[in-house]
């Protein structure tokens, strides 16, 4: 492979009070903030550590380290899952599921705001992805798109005057004192059911993407377009996991649920110029289907996929996105 190979400095962060909260990391992040590039960095602790924002000098040779957590700040739990930062630099803080905090915001002018199912739109308060467009994608480089177990909700920021308005919409149903109540905000005209249970979030340049179980949705702002794979047949239960966006192609996993375990039949590709669906059999690797994989973009013509085997040794695949076709790497 070639240009692979980068010069890399690798910075040891030390573990202390004044710098990183715990020592099990869950994800560091890289965004920029008005301007300057920060990390944040979340943690698998199990009394919770809230969150670390680390910012660099120019140089990326001293580090400037503030946590974040119950005692120091209004974050409503400890558990925080991941950052997002949206267009206006506004830091929006992910909890973990099993806290149903909802989600909370730390505006530029670093005013502390929460939501949940009580106080806006969002569909409950179990949100399990935050995902911002940027300026010139996405919908229309406004929305800040909230996924929840009751479906979509956004945040649209509205400039008008040299004043910001802020429109919460809600695609889903509304959780109620445990009562569901559909709520056909937005996407009414749409579709009749609402989207549920969905596993990936996606913004493109022109359009958000996401996926459930059963099919992918496009959604440009004007109309949704549902594109569903052929996986039926056999007595097992199938059904698509999370979808990864490749160029103009989408790859998601055909799971098939057996009585005692899940394995992964095809990858089922989805070209959305076409909106033709291709499949890859992914038994002939091994002679067994595999129980996990994995995608990892390496250029515009090539896609590295790692598979796990209940009882075969992994294997790791080069494939051509283009033609679909896929070579065995000896690693």
């Amino acid at each position: 492979f070639e240009d692979l190979s980068k010069e890399l400095k690798i910075k040891q962060f030390k573990i202390s009070a004044d710098e990183l909260a715990h020592s099990k990391i869950r994800q560091i992040q890289l965004f920029s903030v008005k301007d300057t590039e920060k990390l944040f960095i979340t943690y698998y602790s199990a009394e919770g550590s809230g969150f670390t924002i680390c910012t660099p000098d120019e140089q990326w040779e001293n580090f400037e380290f503030t946590t974040f957590n119950q005692f120091n700040s209004e974050l409503k739990t400890n558990h925080v899952y991941k950052i997002e930062v949206d267009m206006l630099s506004n830091i929006w803080i992910q909890y973990t599921p099993l806290e149903k905090a909802g989600v909370s915001r730390i505006s530029v002018d670093n005013k502390w705001s929460s939501f949940t199912s009580f106080n806006s739109e969002l569909g409950n308060s179990i949100v399990t992805n935050i995902v911002s467009e940027k300026d010139n994608d996405g919908v229309d480089g406004k929305n800040v798109w909230f996924v929840t177990q009751n479906g979509l909700s956004s945040l649209t920021y509205n400039s008008e005057n040299n004043t910001t308005k802020e429109i919460w919409k809600l695609y889903g149903k509304k959780s109620s004192k445990g009562d569901f109540v559909m709520r056909f905000t937005g996407l009414e005209h749409l579709f009749t059911d609402a989207i549920l249970n969905i596993n990936s979030f996606s913004v493109l340049n022109d359009s958000v993407v996401f996926s459930n179980e059963s099919g992918i949705y496009r959604f440009t702002g004007d109309n949704i377009n549902t594109f569903v794979p052929e996986i039926t047949g056999g007595i097992d239960k199938k059904y698509i996991s999370a979808a990864e966006i490749f160029g103009n192609k989408i790859f998601t996993s055909v799971v098939r649920n057996t009585k005692s375990f899940e394995e992964i039949t095809n990858i089922a590709v989805l070209n959305f110029e076409t909106r033709n669906w291709n499949y890859i059999s992914l038994y002939p690797v091994r002679k067994e289907y595999p129980v996990i994989i994995k995608y990892k973009y390496l250029d515009e013509n090539y896609i590295i996929i790692t598979l796990k085997y209940k009882i075969s040794q992994d294997a790791v695949l080069l494939l051509n996105s283009n033609t679909l076709n896929f070579s065995s790497l000896n690693i």
